[in-house]
């Protein structure tokens, strides 16, 4: 009720029980007055103990996560067999120049694509991915991922949501905080108590509440996107390639995730492979997210050692926490490094040790601040398949071996 009204019902009641009593004061019936409020004042206070212990007490109870929200149960998708959409014959990794964060587009060659990150929550560079993505004239996405919680890897999912039907996300099992400061508070339930992972930064709220959200359209029907979480192995198969994604167990997800390590280390390593080549992803990894991926690969593929082609190197190229260190860089035998980062100092990132350390081990190091977006293609046309790196240093959509030459 409005507070002018309130105020007017007040002053009525008031003045109307003040009015009553003086009027029964003067025909002698005063406690016969008593006696009547008395019995309203019982039966008003029947009343709202019958609608609380009949309506009220029986409404439904605050939802909790399983009946909130649940993630899609996941292992495997194997489209080899699927020829419902055109096949583009290659493969392209593209590498977008989003600053001091990450974005990496993947296009299949059974035409299928995936996002890996989507860069901070800016403007500029939610208006750089869109722009990107629809000049590469894409409709939807297939499978999205977001590494990790930090801002300048979720910053603009939601926006890329916002743009493009997005068929499967997978995401880390980290729930929203009610700390988020958000105005519809859709998770108010969840607390750090809650036996699993909590982040109460906005702009993962906003993502988390997009992707709970998110719809895309097939064959004139509506459908629900797929949520997985990123535990354990998984694997994505496709017509001559795969993409094995490799994540911390379950339970490491059972914590509070204050410290940047925590945060950083559950991202996945993807391993991409295709006609004869392998592709690392690795987000935010750290030294423990190194050694999760090379014990549950070397239980995978026994007896095998690496030996890479391409290597998205971690956090943008630094070495806190052991990410990209020496001991990983010599066990990956990769020939190419991409390392997504903005121009000057930014907290020793990208690392000189590290960039010394992966051109030491006969990396060709490209850095995004120097080369722009950065596009892989590799064509089937030889065993194993023929790569070729462009770059687009002035952003004006023209891609040149120059640019990434001169770059290096």
């Amino acid at each position: 009720m409005p507070k002018i009204n309130e105020t007017k019902v007040k002053r009525a009641v008031k003045k109307g029980y003040k009015s009553a009593k003086k009027e029964a004061k003067k025909q002698g019936k005063l406690k016969q007055f008593y006696v009547v409020v008395a019995i309203i004042l019982i039966l008003a206070i029947a009343a709202g103990a019958a609608y609380y212990f009949l309506v009220f007490r029986n409404q439904p109870k605050p939802p909790t996560v399983s009946d909130n929200f649940e993630f899609s149960t996941f292992t495997e998708i194997d489209t080899s067999a699927n020829n419902d959409i055109a096949s583009r014959g290659k493969l392209e990794v593209h590498y977008i120049d989003v600053d001091q964060a990450d974005c990496t587009l993947i296009m299949l060659p059974d035409g299928r694509n995936m996002l890996i990150d989507a860069g901070e929550d800016t403007n500029a560079t939610a208006s750089h991915i869109t722009q990107y993505l629809n000049r590469l004239g894409v409709k939807s996405i297939d499978y999205m991922m977001l590494t990790h919680c930090d801002s300048d890897h979720v910053g603009s999912m939601d926006k890329v949501l916002d743009n493009f039907e997005v068929k499967n996300i997978f995401m880390p099992k980290i729930m929203p905080s009610n700390k988020a400061g958000t105005p519809d508070n859709r998770y108010t339930f969840i607390t750090t108590d809650t036996n699993i992972g909590v982040i109460s930064t906005k702009v993962y709220y906003d993502f988390f509440v997009r992707a709970d959200d998110e719809t895309y359209r097939e064959n004139g029907e509506v459908k629900e996107t797929n949520l997985y979480a990123n535990v354990g192995f998984m694997e994505i198969k496709g017509n001559g390639y795969s993409m094995e994604i490799y994540c911390f167990p379950e339970s490491e997800y059972n914590k509070e995730f204050d410290s940047a390590e925590e945060k950083n280390e559950i991202s996945p390593t993807v391993l991409l492979k295709y006609a004869g080549r392998q592709f690392l992803f690795t987000g935010d990894s750290c030294g423990t997210s190194h050694d999760n991926f090379k014990e549950m690969y070397n239980k995978r593929y026994i007896n095998k050692n690496m030996d890479f082609d391409v290597y998205k190197a971690a956090h943008h190229g630094s070495s806190t926490h052991e990410s990209n260190n020496l001991q990983f860089i010599k066990d990956i035998k990769t020939e190419h490094a991409i390392l997504s980062c903005k121009e000057g100092k930014h907290n020793g990132i990208p690392s000189i040790d590290v960039m010394n350390n992966l051109k030491a081990q006969g990396n060709n190091v490209y850095r995004t601040d120097q080369c722009g977006d950065i596009r892989l293609v590799v064509t089937p046309n030889s065993n194993p398949a023929k790569m070729t790196f462009t770059a687009d240093s002035n952003k004006d959509g023209r891609f040149t071996l120059e640019e990434l030459r001169l770059a290096v």
